[in-house]
């Protein structure tokens, strides 16, 4: 379902600076427009457990987050000599592209830029 006019009037994100909501400020305002069905996987994604697992949206992104995790672990087990087996999901399928952008990410000077950079990477699968 569209939810163009929510979306108009939310203000712009970014990770630089500070949230100018908090989450429950965004949630009354989902809960508002939202369907029975979007509410519950908005749920899921704030608690996992609490709400609709099996929503489309829900899906897609534990499967972004499953790939993005499994490529940071091959990465670290890579640079530690170990095996990245154990950390990595039954059904894990690489993806090159997503593989190189981590190295990138990983490849940064400090580890708060490192992780600044997974949480762009991150945005960018969200969006």
């Amino acid at each position: 379902m569209p939810y163009y006019y929510l979306a108009a009037t939310l203000p712009m994100l970014s990770l630089e600076g500070p949230s100018p909501f908090a989450f429950d400020g965004l949630r009354a305002r989902c809960n508002e427009q939202f369907s029975k069905h979007d509410r519950a996987a908005l749920d899921e994604l704030a608690e996992p457990g609490a709400g609709d697992a099996d929503h489309p949206f829900v899906i897609a992104w534990r499967g972004r987050e499953r790939a993005l995790r499994g490529a940071i672990a091959r990465l670290r087990a890579a640079r530690l000599q170990r095996d990245a087996g154990p950390a990595l999901e039954p059904d894990a399928v690489p993806d090159p592209t997503l593989q190189r952008r981590v190295e990138e990410a990983l490849g940064r000077g400090n580890p708060a830029e490192r992780e600044l950079a997974l949480d762009r990477l991150r945005w960018e699968l969200l969006e």
